[in-house]
């Protein structure tokens, strides 16, 4: 579990009354177009030169919790960097995994996307040509 601090808490816990007393402004718009389907050409050229190939770390990652997302009052994609290039996991919906504290899949384009967040050590990401 990670440490939330203070500003995170107090503005995830006004999100929460706001929900409760039916005056909750949350919107998904941003989320929706962060997560729309298609890949632009550089990421394309980088998941050509990944796909088929073993598990490969991703160079930099970002997984919010649950509390940032209720802190920002919308829901906020998980994003991950590789080979400088910027992409937005595709689907809310993940699975535990033995080795992976989470597992989130998805289909874009030609190819399936496999990602895996993990607690101790850089995400991953597995891709595949379709």
């Amino acid at each position: 579990m990670s440490n939330v601090d203070a500003e995170t808490l107090s503005d995830a816990l006004n999100t929460v009354q706001e929900l409760i007393d039916g005056k909750d402004t949350h919107s998904t718009e941003e989320y929706d177009k962060a997560v729309e389907k298609g890949l632009t050409n550089k990421q394309t050229h980088v998941v050509e030169q990944y796909a088929g190939s073993k598990i490969v770390e991703v160079d930099s990652s970002s997984v919010p919790t649950n509390a940032e997302k209720l802190a920002a009052n919308k829901m906020i994609p998980i994003t991950f960097v590789l080979d400088g290039v910027e992409f937005t996991v595709k689907t809310r919906y993940s699975i535990s995994d033995n080795k992976a504290k989470r597992e989130y899949s998805w289909s874009e384009d030609n190819y399936s996307f496999y990602y895996y967040t993990y607690d101790n050590k850089a995400d991953e990401v597995k891709i595949f040509r379709k």
